[in-house]
């Protein structure tokens, strides 16, 4: 990795690459893949160098997603009349099942809670609302927000499992917001100009986003209440953004290195990106100069 902020190819063929993510545990890349009339789920060890596929039933399966033992993902799947989130063993000793599926739902991405027990999602109402429920024992679904005149979408939860950020127009515009989960309590809007496709860095100090053509950085702390203490703009943000409601990108353990998506010739290659040596160079740069 450069000193000056280089980026390194991870996935070098040029393909219709969307939604990485890297498995709790760092070994295993989630990536959905798109090909001639389909897209599908595959899985790219870091250390063997190897891509499997997770996926082939249906047309469409994409934004991937883990579970927090890293053995598991759930992802979006048509292989039914409606679009619903399926999971599947990321060693593939089972096939799919549904998690959250059924002839009168359209839920078009999902993530599941730190302690295994709860899935946050986006149901396709009339715009867009998020929702959570259990996952096992009473699966009753609840609001986390359904705003009938806003679209809400990209829900991320803390690493601690008690805040839940996501991408609501309600102001006119994108903007990423904060709130308790499962609640209840008040929403902190996190972005200050523009902001969409949320991640949270491993440490739950962190909250970076893409906004005003930049990948930003909120600093926040969460006790006794949850504030945003500061904002950085990390880089200019000249990757592959969202094809749909999902961020199209994560972040690495470190919190210093991420996976994005960067235009081909001919498709996307994933790349690593170390903001924090631009940021040393920049404030290098921007430092006074004394003379004597």
């Amino acid at each position: 990795m450069g000193a000056d902020g280089s980026e390194r190819v991870i996935l070098a063929e040029p393909r219709q690459y969307a939604f990485p993510r890297l498995s709790p545990d760092g070994r295993l890349i989630a990536v959905a893949i798109g090909a001639p009339g389909r897209r599908d789920v595959w899985l790219y060890d870091l250390s063997s160098q190897t891509m499997t596929r997770l996926t082939s039933e249906g047309s469409t399966n994409d934004r991937p997603e883990w579970s927090a033992d890293s053995k598991r993902v759930l992802y979006r799947s048509d292989r039914t009349t409606r679009s619903g989130i399926w999971i599947r063993p990321a060693d593939l000793s089972a096939s799919s099942t549904p998690l959250l599926a059924g002839e009168r739902l359209d839920v078009f991405e999902a993530v599941m809670s730190p302690d295994m027990r709860d899935a946050v999602y986006q149901l396709d109402t009339i715009g867009a609302d998020i929702y959570y429920r259990d996952l096992s024992g009473d699966t009753t679904p609840h609001a986390v927000s359904n705003n009938v005149k806003a679209l809400e979408t990209m829900p991320r939860l803390s690493p601690d499992g008690h805040w839940v950020s996501f991408t609501t127009d309600e102001s006119g515009h994108d903007e990423i917001v904060v709130q308790p989960f499962p609640g209840p309590g008040g929403r902190v809007q996190v972005s200050a100009s523009g902001g969409s496709e949320a991640v949270w860095s491993r440490d739950g100090r962190r909250l970076f986003y893409r906004g005003d053509g930049h990948l930003m950085a909120a600093h926040v702390t969460t006790a006794p209440t949850f504030v945003v203490t500061a904002r950085d703009t990390l880089f200019l943000d000249a990757y592959q953004g969202a094809p749909n409601p999902h961020s199209n990108y994560d972040v690495m353990p470190d919190g210093t290195h991420f996976l994005f998506l960067k235009a081909a010739s001919e498709g996307n290659m994933i790349v690593v990106v170390n903001w924090r040596s631009v940021m040393r160079a920049r404030m290098a740069a921007s430092a006074p100069k004394y003379f004597p």
